[in-house]
């Protein structure tokens, strides 16, 4: 049965807005950790906390069991309201007891934990802190995912906020105030999570009630599985080079690696974040359509074009940002920033035209491509790493990433033929690439010079897209859009 053709664009316009105002938040207060993270920490220190970060994210990865994609997906296909609370209240049971569980058998060895990532036991305490923190932030995704599956997205925005500007208020205290370091910062995580924690999961339950059902959770742990491996492969690909570089060189070639990533990341946080927050739960909405492929070849080049003028101007712009931002230990960092970014950009393009796997729950096919990506990011590291340090590591990322998506392409198409226009769109990034690798050339010791240089870079940039690349009824809509936007919004609902 098909459902009316109106309100997807309209639905993924507010929605991803929204979701796009809580990750501008989240990276205003991650922007402004910085200066305090790169005055009040060593180089060295920052990788100590990004090494930590990655191995709680893996076993967050293993003990998730893909459930909140699963989530999704099951929600999505529920006829009744009471079936769909069914769900959340299944997962979130049987989640919190197994996280509760598995941190506790952790906490225990968090010896063994810092011998193996740091070769000595030094770093004992951290782990603790680290896996009482899990135990509470992990039950908080669950409930978050139920607010974004009934689309209560500002909902989700407030309470991500929140835990943010306590982790904010809290880290200024104990880093800049108390001069606590990186134990400082773990602190924060752990009264934030545990707040959080309490208050979402007593808040969902009286919402779901407390129905819990063998035949959903089985489906959960089918269909979300898989994607563990998937999980895991993404982890490969996105932080294992912390680890080479660790080994090869030292903690401060990570913390200089870790910060100039976290730069390269900005955009397709800030676009991919909120755009596929709500993409999650669309996409098989969009599919019910009778229009569906050109709804989802609209969104795609839309999204295409956007992401890629925004990594452009990004990589413009990074060094004078960085000089700003850090201290002047931490400035190399911008020399690894634009090839993450291009990274990240076939990631986001990764996310998107997988769309005919998830549809089909051909979920086994992402892990697969996963797997072959992160096998050969694996080998690259080995190959690039001990040469070239950490710009051996973003190389081993651009390639291992780039091969992903044509993977998950292929099969993506093979099951579910989308009429996506490469041709056009291959132009641009072709184009991009070459005015980028041009504006290096071109560099200055000033400040000011070199804001000022940048600025006309892009100011070309724009306008020959505009005036080449753009066809005539796109410019025509771009004019419209930039002359009566609430006329062009408007439009966009009615459809």
């Amino acid at each position: 049965m098909e459902t009316p053709e109106k309100t997807s664009y309209s639905r993924i316009i507010k929605h991803s807005s929204i979701y796009m105002l809580g990750i501008i938040l989240s990276r205003v207060i991650s922007f402004i950790m910085l200066p305090i993270y790169t005055r009040f920490l060593t180089p060295g220190d920052y990788g100590v906390l990004e090494l930590l970060t990655m191995t709680s994210d893996a076993i967050s990865i293993l003990i998730g069991m893909g459930l909140p994609s699963a989530i999704f997906r099951f929600y999505s296909e529920k006829e009744t309201q009471e079936e769909k609370n069914r769900v959340i209240s299944t997962a979130l049971i049987s989640g919190a007891s197994l996280f509760f569980l598995v941190f506790s058998i952790l906490f225990l060895n968090s010896g063994a934990f810092s011998k193996l990532v740091f070769g000595k036991d030094t770093y004992t305490t951290y782990f603790r802190v680290i896996f009482i923190s899990m135990m509470f932030s992990s039950s908080i995704e669950l409930p978050l995912v139920f607010l974004r599956a009934k689309a209560r997205s500002f909902e989700f925005v407030i309470l991500s906020s929140i835990k943010l500007a306590i982790q904010l208020s809290l880290n200024i205290y104990f880093v800049v105030y108390l001069g606590y370091g990186v134990i400082g910062v773990l602190y924060s995580t752990l009264i934030a999570s545990v707040l959080l924690s309490i208050y979402l999961l007593i808040t969902t339950f009286r919402s779901c009630g407390l129905g819990f059902s063998t035949g959903i959770l089985k489906d959960l742990v089918k269909y979300g599985v898989p994607l563990i491996f998937s999980q895991l492969g993404a982890f490969v690909l996105t932080f294992s080079d912390r680890y080479f570089i660790q080994a090869y060189f030292n903690v401060n070639e990570v913390g200089l690696y870790s910060l100039g990533y976290k730069f390269g990341t900005i955009v397709s946080a800030l676009l991919m974040g909120p755009f596929f927050q709500h993409w999650a739960i669309e996409m098989f909405e969009i599919d019910k359509r009778a229009d569906r492929e050109q709804v989802f070849v609209n969104i795609f080049d839309a999204m295409f074009v956007v992401s890629m003028i925004l990594i452009f101007m990004e990589s413009i712009f990074i060094k004078e940002a960085v000089r700003i931002i850090s201290a002047p230990e931490y400035l190399l960092a911008y020399t690894i920033v634009p090839i993450i970014c291009l990274a990240y950009y076939f990631s986001m393009l990764m996310y998107f035209v997988q769309v005919g796997i998830l549809i089909k729950k051909r979920t086994k096919l992402i892990a697969y491509s996963t797997a072959i990506a992160a096998v050969i990011n694996i080998g690259l590291n080995f190959l690039l790493i001990p040469k070239f340090g950490m710009y051996g590591a973003g190389a081993s990322a651009l390639i291992s990433f780039f091969t992903r998506f044509l993977i998950v392409y292929k099969w993506s198409q093979s099951l579910y033929p989308l009429p996506y226009r490469w041709g056009r769109l291959s132009m641009l990034i072709g184009y991009s690439v070459l005015l980028l690798l041009g504006s290096y050339l071109i560099s200055f010791d000033s400040l000011l010079l070199g804001l000022v240089k940048d600025t006309v870079i892009v100011l070309v940039y724009l306008a020959t897209i505009f005036i080449f690349w753009l066809r005539p009824g796109e410019r025509d809509k771009f004019i419209a859009i930039v002359r009566k936007p609430r006329e062009a919004l408007a439009t966009l609902k009615s459809r």
